[in-house]
């Protein structure tokens, strides 16, 4: 019998301040009760918003499916399932805005059924943001590190999508598909480059780069505002900059950039 997968915590630093001392790791929930076969898939933490975290993890009954956990045993469960039955839906994070956690996922079993969702901390309120189809593309959001094409704008979520020409856009919703919109359109963006790095500089800007050109691929830097008329390219950085790490430190944007 090999080992059962357990979801622990830790306490958080500030709990600990709180309480006046440490606390050792306790287990809040056994998600593999029936010692499932070797294919189960382990528990992935996805992000943490207010005092919940969010999880993907596999139940038989539902597949690998978004939950969450507010510290206890009582409060681990699972927030929908998203394919139903036994098929997975499958979460990756994108990330936190206007105090909801948004991520991708599919509803049914077919590759191709892929739709962006938000959701508040207590997990009611989940929303579709927008659904893939012949013109919008997401499947790329499910990369190992999709954080680099989602930030927070003004409130609101600011991601990249793809089009069905292979040219890219800018969205942003406050959580809900009526409220979904597109900003910006990279109408000669038609090859692999897609913008990236998407970094929030303060509560009305973010930064990204991307390469434009097609001999010498100059990397540029950009900013947007969550609209239309204030995304711009700032400066050109050079034939393959390739610029990376991108990180925010008061009101300033840091990155690493080839000269």
């Amino acid at each position: 019998m090999r080992p059962q997968d357990v979801l622990s915590t830790w306490v958080t630093l500030a709990l600990v301040a709180q309480m006046g001392g440490a606390q050792l790791p306790y287990q809040l929930s056994d998600m593999n009760p029936d010692n499932a076969p070797a294919n189960y898939n382990q528990p992935r933490l996805l992000g943490a918003l207010d005092n919940t975290l969010f999880f993907a993890t596999e139940e038989p009954s539902l597949g690998l499916e978004l939950w969450l956990s507010q510290g206890s045993a009582e409060s681990t469960s699972p927030v929908a399932d998203l394919c139903p039955g036994p098929c997975s839906g499958a979460p990756t994070a994108l990330g936190i805005a206007g105090g909801r956690f948004y991520f991708v996922a599919h509803y049914s079993s077919f590759w191709s059924d892929l739709a962006v969702y938000s959701v508040l901390p207590s997990g009611l309120d989940l929303q579709r943001v927008v659904a893939q189809s012949d013109d919008v593309r997401l499947e790329f959001l499910e990369s190992p590190y999709p954080q680099g094409y989602f930030a927070e704008v003004a409130g609101r979520a600011i991601f990249v999508a793809l089009r069905s020409d292979g040219s890219k856009v800018l969205l942003t919703s406050s959580g809900r598909e009526t409220d979904t919109v597109q900003i910006y359109h990279f109408a000669d963006v038609l090859d692999f480059r897609v913008p990236y790095g998407l970094t929030q500089v303060d509560a009305s800007r973010v930064t990204f780069f991307l390469a434009s050109g097609y001999d010498e691929h100059v990397d540029e830097l950009w900013v947007t505002d969550g609209s239309t008329a204030g995304t711009r390219s700032l400066r050109p950085l050079g034939a393959y900059a390739q610029p990376s790490s991108p990180q925010n430190a008061g009101s300033a944007a840091y990155f690493i950039s080839r000269v």
